[in-house]
C-alpha cells in the first residue's frame, strides 16, 4: 500500500469496539432511514437486467447511466453502496420458500405430488444459487449549504428542547425536510436511471429495508420479524437498576442497533472474526482494477467455486477533492517511486476531466467470506479463492488494510454505516458505474410456481398464472427433441399449482384445454390423475380422438335449457360449416355461402325448438337414455302429452334440479348435422338463394346439401347425439393423432375441421361471460349465472400444439388469432407451439406477448427467428451458439424467453432443469413413455417413478432399450415386436430389481396411492 494511503488511513480511521458501535442507523423518516448523524438512507433492491447485453451494450448503458446521475457526484454529499451476496448455504431454504406456495396449493387441491416436491428440494440446490443485490443511496449533511445547516440545526434544537433523554432509544428529532427533499429527489433519479437501462429494481420501505439489513449481517431472522419503529406499540422494559431522573428510554422504542445486532463478535489475529455461528474474513481491494470490468464477469468467475461471499462497493461524490489531497501528499513524498506513479495517474485523471465531461469519484471495494465455526481450513481456502478471483477481475490488488478485522468486516455489511476501511481510489465515474452489480439476469417474477434458472444458476421464478400481464399469449418454437413438450408440461403443471387454482369457489384445478397430435401431454395428465383421490381422477382427462362409437360429438349442443346458440357458439358453427363447404383448391368460400349457412343454422334451431309456430321438436323415445327412464319411473313423473318432446323432459328435469340428467336429455333435443339438410330445404331459406353460382351449376342449397352429406360420410361421429362426455374434467388433452391426416389437400381440409372441432370441444365454455345471460331462458338464469361468472373469473388455458398441421387452413389460423384478440378480456391464456418459425403467421407473432425458443433447425431458421422476433444482438448470439438442446448429463434444456411483463420487456436465457422423477413423469419420448406406462401398471405411479429415477437418473432409458433391441435384431426381423419385448423385459428387471436395476435391492419400496387403472378395475 502506498505511503499516502497509510497516512490517510490514519487520518480517516476511527476506533470502534462494541458490535453495536458499527451501526449508525437511528430511526426512520417517512420512506427513508436516518442515521445518528442525520444522514438519509434508502435501500433499492436490484433484481438485475431485464435483457441480456454484450460488450457494446455495456458501454451504451454505462454512458446513459453516467449522464443521468453524474451531477449528483460532482460534490460531496451523495453516496452509493452497492452490495451483493451469494450463499450456497441459503439455497435449500430459498428453494423451500419458493416451493411453499405450490405445495400449499397441491394440499388444497388434494393432489399428492410429494415425490415431485421432495425431489425438487433435493435436486434444485445442486443446480441453483441464492443471491441478492442492493443499492444503498446515502444523502449526507454535506449537501446542505451553511445557511441551510444553520436552519436545520436550529429546527432540531427547538424540537428537542425540553425532551427527555433519548440515549438508548430512537431519536425522532433528527429529521429535516431540507435534506429529505434532496434525498428523495436523488433516489428518484437513481431509480429512473436504472430502469432507463433496463434494470429491474424496487425501492424498499424502511421496514423491509431493516429486515434485509439484519439478514445481510448474518443474523437469524424469524419469518415474521418486524423492526419496532416510532408509532408502533411497544412493551415497556424494566431498566437495569433504578432509572435516572428523566430517563424514559425503557418506555420507548428500542434502538435500531440493538434490534439489528443481536450477536457478539470476537476477533482472532488480524483476519478472523467470529460472529454468530460463523467465522468471517475480509478481502479488500487495495488498488482498483487496471481495466474496469462488468460485475457479471466476476460472478461468472466465482460461480464454479461454489463458496459464500459478499461484496460492498462504495461510490461517493467529491472524488476530485480526495484526488487533490492525495496528489498533494504524493508530491511531497515524490521520493517514493510508488507515489511518482500515483502522481502520474492523477495527472492523467486531471487530463481526462479537462477533456471530457466526466467527474471522478471516490471508490472503495471490499469482500468477505465465511464458514461455520471450527472450519478454519475451509475459511482459508475460500478466502484464497476469493482473493484470486478478485485479482483476476481487471487486475486488482487485494489485501487487508484495517488494523481491526471486525471494522473491516463491518465495512462490507449492508447499510449500517457510511464508509469502509478499504483504501480509496478515484476513478472516472464511468469506470465505477461499469463495475456496479446491475447486470445480473433478472426474472420478470419474484415468485412463481415454476422454477427455472439462469445458465450460471440464479433462481428464475416463472409465474404461469398471468401476474403482471393483462393477457398471456405464448408462442413456443423448437425442433424435435429440444425439450419443447417437457417444458410445456412443466408450465402446465405449474399453472395447476399456481394462484390460478384459487377462485371464489375455493381451490380447483384451472381449466386447461390442449390440442395435440401425439401423446406428449399424457404424462402430465397421468401425473394429475394419479395424484388426485380416486373419486376425482376424472378431473384430468387425456383422450385420443377417434372416428368410432363412443366418440360421437354433436357441435350443435347448447347451454343447458337454451333453445338457441349463444352468439359465440353461433359464430363457431358458421366458421366450422364454412370450412366444411370449402372446395379443396379454394381459400375463400362460395359467394353468399356464409350468409346462407347462418340462416340455415337459425332455421334448424327454430325447427327443432318447442317454442313458436311451425316447429317440430324431437320426440322423447323411451330406452334411448335408460338412466332418464329409470328416474322418471322411480319418481312417478308423468308427462301429459301422448308423445312428449325431449325438450319437455329437459324442462321437467331442470325444474327438479337434475341438471346432469337434463343435459343427457338435451343432447337428443337439439339438431344434428343431417337436420341441416331439412333446414336448407325450407322455403324461407331456399327462396333467397335460388341463383346458381359462377363456379358450379348448383344452387347454394344444393351445393350445401352435397357438402353436408360428404361431411357425414367422412366424419360420421358428428351426425349423432353426443356421447363423448368429459363430465367434471377441468384439464382436457385431445390427441388428434388418429383423426388429423396430412399429405393431401383433402387430408389438410379434414385436419383443419378436426382442429376447429377440438378447439370447440375443449374451449366451448372458456369464453362464457355473465353478459350472455340475456340469451338464457329466465327459468335457467339462476343456474347459469354462477357458471358464467366462474368461467369469466377463472384462469383458462387454450394450448395449440403441433401448429404446423394447420398451415393449409386460414380458417383455423383466423380462429386462433381471434382467440388471441378476445382471450385477454375473457381471462383465457393462449399457447401456440410448433417445430419451426415458418409455421407462424405475422399476425400471430404480432399479437403474442411471450415467445419461447428452444432452438432452430439450421442457420437460416435462426436468422429468420432473429428477424421476426426482433431479438437483440445478445439474444441473437444465444440463439446461434447456446441453444443446443437438453444436456445429456441432466443439466436441463436451455431456452430463450422474450416476455412483456408489467409493461417491461424481458429477454433472458434460462434453463428448464428437472430432476429424474419429474423428467420421467413428464417424458414424451415414445420408448420412455412405453416403459413408464408398463411400470405404472405394475408398481403404481409414484413407486414406478422412484425406481426409474434410480436406475436411469438422466430421465431416459432410450439408450438401454436401443442397445437391447440392437442385440436382438440379428435374430428377429420385426423391430416393433422386438422393442415391445425389450420394454417388457426391462420393466420386469426394474420390477424384480435385477440386472441393470440390481441397485434397487438396497431401497425399500415406498407406499403409493392407488392408480387410476386399479380404481377403474
Amino acid at each position: 500500500m502506498a505511503l499516502s494511503d497509510k497516512i490517510l488511513g490514519g487520518i480517516f480511521g476511527l476506533f470502534r469496539q462494541p458490535l453495536v458501535s458499527y451501526c449508525d442507523l437511528e430511526t426512520v423518516d417517512g420512506s427513508s432511514l436516518l442515521t445518528t448523524k442525520g444522514e438519509y438512507i434508502t435501500l433499492i433492491e436490484i433484481h438485475g437486467s431485464r435483457r441480456m447485453f454484450n460488450a457494446g451494450d455495456v458501454d451504451a448503458k454505462v454512458e446513459k447511466l453516467r449522464l443521468d446521475i453524474q451531477s449528483g457526484f460532482e460534490f460531496q454529499g451523495h453516496g452509493l453502496q452497492a452490495w451483493f451476496a451469494t450463499d450456497p448455504g441459503l439455497i435449500v431454504e430459498a428453494i423451500a420458500t419458493h416451493l411453499a406456495g405450490p405445495r400449499a396449493t397441491a394440499r388444497e387441491l388434494d393432489i399428492n405430488l410429494d415425490d415431485i416436491f421432495n425431489e425438487r428440494e433435493r435436486v434444485f440446490p445442486k443446480l441453483m444459487r441464492w443471491e441478492r443485490c442492493f443499492l444503498v443511496v446515502w444523502s449526507r449533511r454535506a449537501l446542505l449549504t451553511r445557511d441551510e445547516e444553520k436552519i436545520v440545526s436550529a429546527e432540531q434544537t427547538k424540537l428537542a428542547d425540553g425532551a427527555p433523554s433519548l440515549t438508548n432509544t430512537q431519536n425522532i428529532f433528527l429529521a429535516t425536510d431540507l435534506l429529505a427533499t434532496k434525498h428523495t429527489a436523488f433516489v428518484a433519479r437513481v431509480v429512473t436511471a436504472l430502469r432507463g437501462i433496463d434494470v429491474a429494481c424496487d425501492e424498499l420501505d424502511p421496514r423491509d429495508a431493516l429486515r434485509c439489513i439484519r439478514e445481510a449481517i448474518g443474523q437469524t431472522t424469524e419469518p415474521h420479524w418486524r423492526a419496532i419503529l416510532p408509532g408502533d406499540p411497544v412493551a415497556p422494559r424494566l431498566p437495569d437498576g433504578k432509572p435516572k431522573k428523566g430517563q424514559v428510554d425503557f418506555l420507548l422504542w428500542p434502538s435500531l442497533s440493538s434490534q439489528l445486532l443481536a450477536d457478539d463478535a470476537e476477533t482472532e489475529g488480524m483476519r478472523i472474526v467470529t460472529m454468530g455461528a460463523y467465522e468471517w474474513t475480509t478481502v479488500e481491494v487495495t488498488v482498483g482494477p487496471e481495466d474496469a470490468r462488468s460485475f457479471s464477469e466476476l460472478v461468472a468467475r466465482m460461480a464454479a467455486s461454489n463458496i459464500p461471499w459478499r461484496m460492498s462497493m462504495w461510490v461517493e461524490g467529491g472524488g476530485a477533492i480526495l484526488a487533490g489531497l492525495k496528489s498533494g501528499i504524493a508530491t511531497m513524498l515524490a521520493f517514493d517511486p510508488t507515489n511518482r506513479a500515483v502522481m502520474r495517474a492523477f495527472q492523467n485523471l486531471r487530463h481526462l476531466k479537462e477533456t471530457t465531461a466526466e467527474v471522478t469519484v471516490r471508490w472503495r471495494c471490499s469482500f468477505a467470506t465465511w464458514a461455520p465455526r471450527g472450519e478454519r481450513a475451509t475459511l482459508r481456502r475460500q478466502a484464497a479463492v476469493l482473493a484470486q478471483r478478485v485479482q483476476a477481475w481487471g487486475n486488482c490488488n487485494v489485501g487487508l488494510t484495517a488494523g481491526d478485522p471486525l471494522e473491516a468486516l463491518m465495512g462490507s455489511a449492508l447499510g449500517l454505516a457510511f464508509g469502509s476501511t478499504a483504501p480509496s481510489g478515484t476513478p472516472p465515474i464511468s469506470q465505477a458505474l461499469r463495475m456496479l452489480p446491475w447486470g445480473r439476469p433478472a426474472s420478470a417474477w419474484r415468485k412463481g410456481s415454476v422454477l427455472f434458472r439462469s445458465p450460471d444458476g440464479r433462481i428464475a421464478p416463472y409465474d404461469p398464472s398471468g401476474s403482471g400481464r393483462g393477457a398471456v399469449f405464448t408462442l413456443i418454437v423448437a425442433p424435435p427433441r429440444f425439450g419443447k413438450s417437457t417444458l410445456a408440461n412443466a408450465i402446465n403443471l405449474g399453472l395447476c399449482l399456481s394462484t390460478a387454482s384459487q377462485g371464489t369457489l375455493g381451490a380447483r384445478l384451472p381449466l386447461i384445454g390442449k390440442i395435440d397430435v401425439g401423446d406428449s401431454a399424457e404424462g402430465f395428465v397421468l401425473l394429475l390423475r394419479n395424484g388426485l383421490p380416486v373419486e376425482r381422477q376424472n378431473e384430468a382427462i387425456y383422450v385420443r380422438l377417434r372416428f368410432r362409437s363412443g366418440y360421437e360429438y354433436n357441435p350443435f349442443d347448447l347451454q343447458l335449457g337454451c333453445r338457441h346458440p349463444l352468439p359465440l357458439e353461433r359464430s363457431f358453427l358458421i366458421n366450422f360449416l364454412s370450412l366444411a363447404t370449402l372446395s379443396q383448391d379454394a381459400s375463400v368460400g362460395f359467394e353468399g355461402m356464409n350468409q346462407f349457412i347462418g340462416l340455415v343454422i337459425d332455421e334448424a334451431f327454430r325447427m327443432f325448438s318447442d317454442i313458436g309456430e311451425n316447429v317440430t321438436p324431437k320426440v322423447y323415445v323411451p330406452g334411448t337414455v335408460p338412466t332418464i327412464d329409470a328416474y322418471l319411473t322411480t319418481n312417478a313423473i308423468r308427462i301429459e302429452a301422448t308423445h312428449p318432446w325431449w325438450w319437455e323432459i329437459v324442462d321437467v328435469l331442470c325444474a327438479r334440479g337434475e341438471y346432469e340428467l337434463a343435459g343427457l336429455a338435451q343432447r337428443h333435443a337439439v339438431p344434428i348435422l343431417e337436420d341441416l339438410i331439412s333446414a336448407a330445404r325450407a322455403d324461407r331459406i331456399r327462396g333467397d338463394f335460388s341463383f346458381r353460382g359462377k363456379e358450379t351449376s348448383e344452387t347454394l342449397a344444393e351445393m350445401f346439401e352435397r357438402y353436408i352429406k360428404s361431411l357425414i360420410r367422412e366424419i360420421p361421429t358428428l351426425n349423432k347425439a353426443t356421447s363423448l362426455d368429459f363430465g367434471p374434467a377441468r384439464v382436457i388433452v385431445l390427441d388428434l393423432q388418429e383423426v388429423a391426416p396430412s399429405g393431401s389437400a383433402d387430408a389438410d381440409r379434414k385436419t383443419a375441421l378436426i382442429y376447429m372441432l377440438a378447439r370447440h370441444i375443449i374451449g366451448r365454455n372458456f369464453f362464457l361471460h355473465p353478459d350472455y345471460l340475456v340469451h338464457v331462458p329466465d327459468a335457467m338464469k339462476a343456474y347459469h349465472a354462477p357458471r358464467f361468472r366462474e368461467f369469466k373469473e377463472s384462469v383458462k388455458r387454450l394450448d395449440y400444439d403441433e401448429y404446423h398441421r394447420t398451415k393449409a387452413s386460414p380458417f383455423v389460423r383466423a380462429q386462433v388469432v381471434r382467440d388471441l384478440l378476445e382471450g385477454g378480456k375473457h381471462n383465457v391464456q393462449i399457447v401456440v407451439a410448433s417445430q419451426s418459425i415458418e409455421h407462424f403467421d405475422d399476425d400471430l407473432i404480432r399479437n403474442t406477448n411471450e415467445q419461447i425458443v428452444l432452438g432452430a433447425r439450421d442457420d437460416k431458421e435462426r436468422e429468420t427467428i432473429i428477424k421476426r422476433f426482433q431479438l437483440s444482438e445478445a439474444s441473437a448470439f444465444v440463439l446461434r451458439n447456446r441453444l443446443t438442446g437438453p444436456d445429456r448429463n441432466g443439466g436441463g434444456a436451455p431456452f430463450l424467453m422474450v416476455a412483456e411483463v408489467d409493461n417491461a420487456k424481458y429477454e433472458q436465457m434460462m434453463v428448464n432443469s428437472l430432476g429424474p422423477i419429474e423428467l420421467w413423469a413428464l417424458s414424451t419420448t415414445p420408448l420412455d413413455v412405453h416403459l413408464r406406462t408398463r411400470l405404472y401398471s405394475m408398481l403404481g405411479p409414484a413407486e414406478a417413478r422412484r425406481r426409474l429415477a434410480l436406475v436411469f437418473p438422466n430421465g431416459s432409458a432410450e439408450g438401454e432399450i436401443r442397445r437391447r433391441r440392437d442385440e436382438r435384431l440379428t435374430r428377429d426381423a420385426d423391430q416393433a415386436v422386438i422393442e415391445a419385448g425389450v420394454t417388457d423385459e426391462l420393466a420386469q428387471d426394474i420390477y424384480d430389481g435385477r440386472g441393470i436395476a440390481i441397485m434397487l435391492r438396497g431401497f425399500e419400496p415406498q407406499p403409493v396411492r392407488q392408480t387410476y387403472r386399479e380404481a377403474a378395475e
